[in-house]
């Protein structure tokens, strides 16, 4: 194995090189070898997180510069990006996830970015592993959430943001088959769950009731929206395919790109092997047929569904912080019973489990201020807050009184999933 400084020497070098043909394509070969340096990266994970961090501005626009797309549409260079964003076992996970960060924050930054497809299944491992956070930051509840550190996430970043990463992912068949496959997993192990609100908030008993409903609902056509955007070619009617999602990404892959008699391996082998991609224009119109959902208030095209899906926190923020502040006190918050836990929507809960009330207060005068305005340990007791049982009894009827708020029906209705609002 080579040493740190002679690893960090070699991909200076290669990155010396890519500059070099960046700047002078035609008048620079392109020098052999590349592969044997990010393999001999990859082969060491402290190296390739302290070599990606220290070079990352190089590096991000070698990701995305068209003159070098054969400089990274490769998978050796893919494996050290994976290498150096996700930490091994027994590895300080700490400096690998701030390279996820920084990659995340990157290309959600911009929506127009694109990478080789070796760096795209890259990016699906990213998402794989950081699941907890981008589930989290979809599910928020308090408008915000992702734009400053949030306590527990190890990758911060906005839904926005992760939206645009995974639908750069998913541009890639073999990335989309790994990202939905790993989606349905999750989501059947989430759903027998004592707790599904995301990482961090492990420590509250599950069952959410209308909440945990209707954001999971929000999470599926996250999902499904996104996967949509990258493949198919333009409008229509087919944005909607959540409950093909709800039921297993692998099932609606293998069922219409392969036949029903395929199995996941195959698909994801055949996929890998670019025998047949999920994007073909016959997989397309099967799309349309099999999971229009018949919702004629949701947009038909995905950018829309996602302008609709990010509106939801700010209703509910603003639904319970009028209700919270009218009266002249705090009012009165009848408690709620899920899985035999008592909610009683009293924020000291949260706000002392965000650190105290020196740290973690989001109230102030009594009143619930502008969510801009709280630090990140607020923000995150209020987004807790605003999930509590007991909070959502006593608003769930005035925030479906919105437009968006009535809304709320189409993102539940599909999942028989016990507790209420």
């Amino acid at each position: 194995m080579y040493s740190p400084a002679w690893l960090n020497t070699l991909g200076g070098y290669a990155l010396a090189k890519a500059k070099n043909y960046a700047d002078s394509p035609s008048l620079q070969p392109w020098p052999p070898g590349m592969d044997v340096i990010w393999t001999a990266l990859a082969h060491n994970p402290n190296a390739a997180a302290w070599f990606y961090h220290a070079n990352f501005t190089q590096i991000r626009g070698d990701m995305t510069s068209p003159l070098l797309y054969h400089f990274v549409d490769d998978s050796a260079f893919a494996g050290f990006v994976t290498t150096a964003t996700i930490a091994p076992k027994g590895a300080d996970p700490q400096p690998f996830a701030a390279n996820a960060e920084r990659t995340v924050q990157f290309f959600g930054e911009d929506a127009g970015l694109r990478t080789s497809d070796p760096v795209r299944q890259a990016m699906a491992a990213i998402a794989m592993n950081y699941f907890g956070d981008l589930s989290s930051s979809v599910r928020a509840a308090a408008p915000g959430v992702g734009r400053t550190d949030m306590p527990g996430w190890q990758v911060t970043a906005p839904s926005s943001y992760w939206g645009n990463f995974v639908e750069e992912a998913m541009r890639n068949g073999t990335a989309a088959a790994r990202l939905l496959t790993f989606y349905s997993a999750w989501k059947n192990a989430a759903a027998q769950a004592p707790d599904w609100r995301g990482h961090g908030l492990e420590d509250v008993p599950g069952q959410q009731g209308f909440w945990n409903h209707f954001s999971l609902g929000i999470l599926d056509d996250f999902m499904a929206s996104h996967y949509q955007a990258a493949g198919a070619k333009a409008g229509g009617d087919n944005s909607h395919i959540a409950e093909a999602v709800a039921s297993g990404g692998a099932v609606f892959l293998t069922s219409l790109a392969f036949g029903p008699e395929a199995g996941v391996a195959a698909v994801v082998a055949a996929l890998a092997a670019g025998g047949q991609d999920a994007f073909k224009t016959e997989v397309e119109q099967d799309l349309t047929q099999a999971f229009h959902g018949g919702d004629p208030e949701k947009p038909s095209d995905p950018s829309g569904l996602m302008q609709q899906l990010s509106g939801m926190p700010n209703v509910w923020s603003s639904t319970v912080t009028k209700w919270y502040n009218d009266g002249n006190g705090p009012p009165p918050i009848d408690p709620v019973v899920y899985q035999g836990h008592s909610f009683t929507g009293d924020p000291a809960t949260y706000i002392n489990e965000y650190g105290g009330p020196k740290v973690a207060n989001f109230i102030r005068g009594g009143k619930i201020p502008d969510p801009g305005t709280l630090s990140a340990p607020q923000l995150a007791a209020y987004n807790a807050w605003l999930q509590d049982p007991a909070i959502v009894n006593a608003n769930r009827s005035a925030f479906q009184t919105d437009d968006l708020g009535r809304l709320s029906a189409s993102y539940t209705r599909s999942f028989a999933l016990g507790g209420g609002g």
